[in-house]
């Protein structure tokens, strides 16, 4: 059993997964994040890393399902489905230099995305894999509301 990433409806803040596990032998620590929302039309994934000097090779790598279809992202380059959107972010804030990206997957006819269906996560920093779960893959949980009441 994967452990489950709980999404809320895009009105609730959703506490961000921290990059943890090393899924190779060598591993050089960078503290990046991700959280999901989503809203009426696309399910979001922001994502943040706190990282000086990303290469481009330097990527967020997303697979939904068994299925072989893999999206990827880094600081300047990334490989998405169509109807996709990419808004890119970074600066500077109290925790230090980061590069961001939201990213939009549309719902409506989706199907990468199911309710609870396993979702492959992983930064891979130049061979150098992390991910928030300890072998890459979690669960998404989608949390209904119904009248302000989480179901």
């Amino acid at each position: 059993m994967y452990p489950a990433f709980p999404v809320f409806p895009a009105d609730h803040q959703c506490a961000p997964l921290r990059f943890t596990h090393c899924l190779n032998q060598s591993f050089t620590a960078t503290y990046t994040t991700v959280s999901a929302h989503y809203d009426e039309q696309y399910f979001w994934l922001e994502f943040a890393c706190f990282e000086k000097y990303p290469q481009p090779d330097y990527r967020f790598v997303l697979r939904f399902g068994e299925q072989p279809t893999e999206l990827w992202l880094s600081s300047s380059q990334s490989k998405l489905i169509e109807g996709a959107v990419l808004l890119r972010d970074g600066g500077e804030n109290l925790e230090g230099i980061y590069w961001g990206a939201k990213l939009g997957l549309p719902l409506t006819g989706q199907t990468l995305l199911c309710h609870g269906g396993s979702v492959y996560l992983c930064y891979d920093r130049a061979g150098e894999c992390s991910s928030p779960f300890c072998d890459g893959w979690g669960r998404m949980e989608i949390v209904l509301e119904e009248k302000g009441k989480i179901i």
